[in-house]
């Protein structure tokens, strides 16, 4: 098994990317920048049911997020049409990125090549790409709740006093 040791620093910018979007077209990370906290969540897959239920937990929570000025991406190696059929089965509000190749993977978190899989991890940064918070976990399960992501995205908005709610 390889280390859950983190890739990125807290307080450092994290890699911009872009990705195919399962609402269409690509996402680029910085589009976001200056607009936008983030929840980037890797996930493994539409096989794994603990992985519904985290993004069915995100997108039911999502006018709250809005709220607090954030965005969801959540990555995949899945292929984009399996995201997209995931995605509308599901009805989530935020895209489902794909990333069959793990080239944003393999420099955000543990990227399995052999079997083209992902360790689920969880990123939240904010509105300048800025690095708060960070869990890789084997599995979906160890990721935190909707009480912890919150609670992070609560103290990001609390840093800018402009930006509060």
């Amino acid at each position: 098994m390889q280390s859950l040791k983190p890739l990125l620093q807290i307080y450092e910018l994290v890699s911009p990317f872009t990705l195919p979007s399962s609402q269409g077209g690509e996402v680029k990370l910085w589009d976001y920048k200056m607009r936008k906290n983030l929840v980037i969540l890797f996930y493994h897959g539409s096989e794994c049911s603990s992985c519904w239920k985290k993004l069915k937990m995100l997108a039911e929570n999502y006018e709250e997020l809005v709220k607090l000025e954030t965005e969801i991406l959540a990555i995949s190696s899945e292929t984009i049409e399996k995201s997209g059929k995931l995605s509308a089965e599901l009805g989530l509000p935020y895209p489902l990125l794909s990333d069959p190749e793990g080239r944003v993977v393999e420099k955000y978190t543990c990227w399995l090549a052999d079997e083209k899989a992902v360790l689920p991890s969880v990123f939240i940064t904010d509105r300048y790409g800025t690095l708060y918070y960070q869990c890789i976990s084997n599995e979906i399960t160890g990721l935190p709740e909707r009480e912890e992501i919150f609670s992070w995205l609560s103290f990001i908005q609390s840093q800018c006093p402009e930006c509060s709610i």
